[in-house]
């Protein structure tokens, strides 16, 4: 009988044997204080650093805790929609939605202490000094062992001084503090118009909420996303099916929690990206919907925050849309899974039952070691997903691809290669369902890497003896027969040197045609490994970058930028510009890569048509409505100088028309109308 994999974790990896080896250290030194899944997650994030490990733990206790959202947030939905079709018979008629977000403008505003270059220069300096300056890790107090000893056992057990403590959490109070007044830099009005599809920027008036927005904004040029979030019905009862064909937003009926209330907010918000003709828009309505985690350490990068928050969006899409068919096991092979690929170990059957945590993910770390020879995307997601099989000859597969993957880059402070990622790459060489095909490329790519390395030992034997360049050593010795030695005009000596010089060259000539030829075959060996893949049956799944979201290395929210992808142009979106910038510069980047930081978060989904990604949307016309009358309320506060130069590609105001529709996917956690917001567009945030 065949097993079973219900269970099979792609993440967290198990433990190598240094990171076992670090865990025992750190939980012999806090006596116990923490579970071995903290001291893991920790020891990851902190790119194996033991030292500010237990710094963490000492810090909070509760560090280093799972948590991803649980399976029970798809499970209670069935039980809430019964609640919430109840609730909305009693609800009032849904008004008209004004503008997703607009910041609360403070009375008095805060005085900018940051503004001038002479603090910028600080902030950097206090954000080096907390990277640089960290616990200094003890000894054990246990018998010594040389299997365990990093230093000798009988020496005191050091650690900071109670004023290195109280310096280290004053310059981050410090930074922090200084971070929360950072208020972000405004345009003058004519300067907000946006110019023809130039993307909109998403803004947030905290600073520590900037990697939340840039996550909602790269979703939305993800044009499965798009088209997903715009199908978003939350419709209780199939008696308003009917009554959508009449008037659809009559029908529609806003939820007021729960994961259709992120999603209703992140429909609206997308409808004011497409049509707002303000080049920059406010997210912190959306934001307060969602519940986002501060980014508060500056001596942290924002990649885990950025992975759990990605999760709590996917989980909510998913939830929203496919509940019933996430949730049935009977009705997987009808889940249209958006973010959510499910995998298992490829010497088991498939796991076919519902939604798990334990083998359904919509995000994958891929941990970045700056090696040479895996210091690419795709090496990398191998190496994890053989990592993280409990088989080392039996990697973990995709059994059940989604439309969009994103990855989180973990890497050490040390590293100082810049990684490579692909503008787009196959997945096909991953699914179970091509694994028999996958395995007889993989072998013929390891014999062409066998075959590499035996004729780049030939060409080394060629050239190198006992730690001396043999080539370099036979021409000088061939120059000195030709050009040093004197004949002293004896005939038979002058004979021996030329016979000599000319033997020496004869092998020089050898040798240098053999080297070429090892070369031609070293390089045709290794183009034909990096083609392995590249052939019929393995190129269906082809997966385009669709966003790659920045970190330069140091606090603050002008540190973190964005790239997204939109027809086929590439955007940079840094605070509240937003140019255009050739796909080169997308993937060569070389910010933040002496500091450990650099692209955090890289979105990909499936390939589609670029006319099908050009197809306008049928957004809600309600909301379309609502953003064209802001449109007009923000035009006639410019000067007609101003306006004489607008492009508006939006059409006129449009009435409600009948519209054709599937029948509605999969609704949930409908509870109660949202309070009104009929307030206008704010254009003076």
């Amino acid at each position: 009988m065949t097993a079973t994999a219900a269970e099979g974790p792609f993440r967290p990896a198990p433990p190598t044997p240094v990171e076992s080896q670090k865990m025992n250290q750190v939980l012999e030194v806090l006596a116990g204080a923490c579970t071995e899944q903290q001291v893991l997650s920790l020891l990851r994030r902190h790119s194996g650093n033991i030292e500010r490990t237990i710094q963490a733990l000492l810090d909070d206790p509760n560090s280093g805790m799972d948590t991803t959202p649980t399976t029970d947030d798809f499970l209670g939905l069935h039980s809430l929609r019964e609640a919430d079709m109840q609730m909305r018979a009693q609800a009032p008629p849904h008004p008209r939605s004004p503008p997703p977000s607009r910041p609360e403008k403070p009375e008095v505003p805060p005085i900018d202490l940051t503004a001038d270059d002479e603090s910028e220069d600080l902030k950097r300096a206090m954000a080096m000094s907390l990277e640089e300056s960290g616990p200094t890790f003890g000894p054990s107090t246990r018998a010594p062992d040389p299997n365990w000893a990093v230093v000798p056992s009988n020496v005191a057990v050091s650690a900071l001084s109670q004023d290195d403590q109280d310096m280290h959490q004053a310059i981050e109070a410090s930074l922090s503090e200084t971070l929360s007044t950072e208020q972000p830099s405004k345009k003058p009005l004519e300067e907000r118009i946006r110019q023809g599809e130039t993307p909109v920027a998403l803004r947030v008036s905290n600073p520590r909420h900037i990697y939340a927005a840039m996550v909602l904004h790269a979703l939305y040029f993800v044009p499965q996303v798009r088209k997903a979030i715009c199908s978003y019905f939350p419709i209780s009862t199939p008696a308003e099916i009917s009554e959508i064909t009449l008037d659809p937003d009559n029908a529609i009926v806003p939820p007021g929690g729960g994961p259709g209330r992120k999603v209703w907010a992140l429909l609206e918000t997308f409808v004011y990206m497409e049509y707002s003709r303000l080049s920059e828009l406010h997210a912190d309505q959306l934001i307060e919907d969602i519940a986002v985690d501060p980014w508060s350490r500056p001596n942290e990068g924002p990649g885990d925050l950025a992975f759990a928050f990605y999760e709590k969006i996917a989980l909510a899409v998913e939830s929203a849309l496919h509940a019933d068919a996430a949730t049935d096991a009977l009705k997987q092979d009808s889940w249209q899974r958006l973010f959510f690929f499910r995998h298992g170990p490829s010497n088991l059957e498939p796991y076919r039952g519902p939604f798990t945590q334990n083998c359904d993910c919509a995000i994958a770390k891929i941990s970045v070691y700056g090696f040479l020879d895996a210091n690419d995307l795709v090496t990398c997601l191998a190496k994890e997903l053989k990592e993280a099989s409990d088989d080392p000859l039996a990697p973990q597969l995709i059994l059940k691809p989604s439309d969009v993957v994103a990855f989180q880059l973990t890497r050490s402070s040390s590293d100082r290669l810049r990684f490579n990622f692909p503008a787009y790459f196959y997945l096909d060489r991953f699914l179970y369902d091509k694994a028999s095909m996958a395995g007889e490329k993989r072998k013929l790519q390891q014999e062409l890497l066998g075959e590499v390395v035996q004729l780049e030992a030939t060409r080394a034997a060629l050239t190198k003896f006992e730690g001396r360049d043999i080539l370099a050593d036979l021409r000088s010795a061939a120059y000195y027969y030709e050009n040093v030695v004197e004949d002293d005009s004896d005939e038979m000596r002058r004979g021996t040197v030329q016979d000599t010089a000319a033997t020496l060259r004869k092998i020089i000539g050898q040798i240098e045609a053999e080297l070429e030829s090892t070369e031609a075959s070293i390089e045709k060996c290794k183009a034909e490994a990096e083609r392995a893949f590249d052939c019929p049956g393995l190129q269906d799944f082809r997966y385009e970058l669709r966003a790659v979201l920045m970190h330069d290395g140091f606090y603050g929210r002008s540190h973190l930028y964005s790239y997204v992808k939109r027809r086929g142009i590439w955007w940079k979106t840094a605070e509240n510009t937003t140019i255009e910038v050739p796909e080169a510069e997308v993937l060569e980047d070389p910010a933040g890569l002496h500091l450990g930081a650099g692209p955090f978060l890289l979105i990909y989904s499936r390939s589609v048509p670029q006319e099908e990604e050009s197809v306008k949307l049928p957004w809600p016309e309600g909301i379309k409505n609502d953003v064209k009358e802001n449109n007009m309320a923000f035009f006639e506060e410019l000067g007609p100088e101003a306006l004489a130069n607008i492009e508006d590609p939006n059409s006129p105001l449009t009435t409600i028309q009948a519209m054709a529709i599937d029948t509605p996917t999969d609704s949930s956690s409908m509870v109660v109308e949202p309070p009104s917001r009929a307030d206008p567009m704010d254009l003076d945030s």
